[in-house]
């Protein structure tokens, strides 16, 4: 695979932090000498874009690995254990395959997802991804309290500081942000008609959708949709609420809106069988294991479980 002219010189300034045309055509002609394409290991190159040896599969600067996709940059990141402290992120099938949506271009995506599936992690990698891969990103974390979304930073910040992968330099690193020096940053914040108030966003993401007020939520919605039909993307989660308001609305027209949707149940899970299901249902009751694992939608009339919960 030939790699393009803009790519290459995106790629040499990933490398060497330069913006200097000079230096960029210099790393850019180094790269090519060792593209992949007609020698199939990768370069290990030093801030001064000399390179200094061959390393199998991957692209090295400084020891620090240079991520062509979200796949390879989950690969270098640590997720904190709480027993063992940081750990390797190893992805599982199901997961895999949500972030392959963002990473082949879906600029809309919805999930309903069980309980303790990993899924707030994977958002907080996405957000970091979002905002390394690409320069002058503005990347919105939104929660349904403004703990829940710091929480996520916090995530954030923990990749951030235990990953193998090369990232652009730190120019903001506070309570609720996170800026980079290739101009993209991350932002924390609750959800309100407010959020989005003075920020031009290139993507939205939302944790715990269904756990937000209906007013709050349908409020965010209308003040950010004229950044949305423009082009602003958003991902937006959460185990399954009521089947009413803004999410159960969005999930039920999920295909109509152009959103790549996503129903993950505690099946998926390749540590979970039934044994570890007849343990949980009996630990929650028959309504919350339909909803909180299963995927359901809580009838919020009749408080029944509702079956509308297919797009």
């Amino acid at each position: 695979m030939t790699i393009k002219t803009l790519e290459l010189l995106e790629l040499a300034h990933r490398l060497t932090g330069s913006q200097n045309i000079d230096d960029l055509l210099q790393t850019s002609q180094r790269i090519l000498d060792w593209d992949a394409a007609r020698l199939p290991q990768s370069i290990e190159i030093n801030d001064k874009g000399v390179i200094t040896g061959i390393n199998p599969g991957r692209i090295l600067i400084n020891g620090k690995t240079v991520c062509k996709d979200i796949r390879d940059f989950a690969a270098c990141a640590k997720i904190s254990h709480p027993i063992n402290g940081p750990v390797a992120l190893v992805l599982h099938p199901y997961q895999e395959d949500y972030l392959r949506s963002v990473g082949e271009g879906s600029k809309r995506v919805i999930a309903i997802h069980s309980r303790q599936m990993g899924m707030t992690t994977l958002l907080a990698l996405q957000a970091l991804w979002l905002a390394v891969s690409q320069p002058d990103q503005t990347i919105l974390l939104a929660g349904h309290r403004y703990a829940a979304a710091l929480e996520i930073m916090e995530r954030v910040k923990f990749i951030i500081e235990n990953t193998d992968a090369l990232l652009p330099g730190i120019k903001d690193y506070s309570k609720g942000t996170v800026g980079f020096d290739n101009g993209s940053r991350v932002i924390a914040r609750t959800i309100n008609g407010d959020s989005a108030r003075g920020l031009s966003l290139s993507w939205i993401l939302i944790d715990d959708a269904a756990y937000v007020s209906y007013k709050k939520l349908q409020e965010f919605w209308d003040a950010v949709s004229f950044q949305l039909d423009n082009g602003t993307g958003m991902i937006i989660q959460s185990v399954p609420g009521r089947s009413e308001g803004l999410f159960y609305r969005l999930w039920n027209k999920a295909q109509n809106m152009g959103f790549s949707a996503h129903k993950i149940t505690w099946d998926l899970h390749p540590q979970r069988d039934e044994a570890w299901a007849q343990s949980t249902k009996e630990m929650v009751g028959e309504r919350a294991w339909r909803a909180e694992y299963e995927c359901e939608f809580v009838d919020p009339e009749n408080a029944q479980v509702s079956n509308l919960s297919q797009v």
